[in-house]
């Protein structure tokens, strides 16, 4: 192959990448939108740059770098007085068998 089909090549495939075609009204070659070079350059690079950056969110969360954990503890300025008796008092209980398959 020679250099300028290699380079052929290499702008197909830059426009077939376009993420930021133009749709069009008429059909040009029986396609609807138009996609460039500069478009692929573009997409190309924006597809490389979520990679990447999803790469370093992904090897923070992997290796625990930086934890982020909230706590949150709140009372109630005032301590309401029930009165339980049975038709007012529900107790629920679950039992449970781990080693149930």
């Amino acid at each position: 192959m020679t250099e300028k089909d290699n380079c052929h090549i290499f702008h197909k495939i830059l426009k077939k990448i376009d993420l930021f075609s133009k749709p069009i009204q008429l059909t040009i070659n029986k396609k609807q939108s138009y996609k460039t070079i500069q478009g692929g350059i573009i997409s190309l690079f924006l597809i490389l740059l979520i990679i990447v950056i999803l790469g370093f969110y992904l090897n923070d969360i992997f290796n625990h770098v930086n934890p982020n954990f909230f706590v949150e503890k709140s009372e109630l300025d005032f301590n309401p007085v029930y009165s339980l008796n049975s038709y007012n008092y529900f107790i629920g209980v679950r039992i449970e068998d781990d080693d149930y398959k």
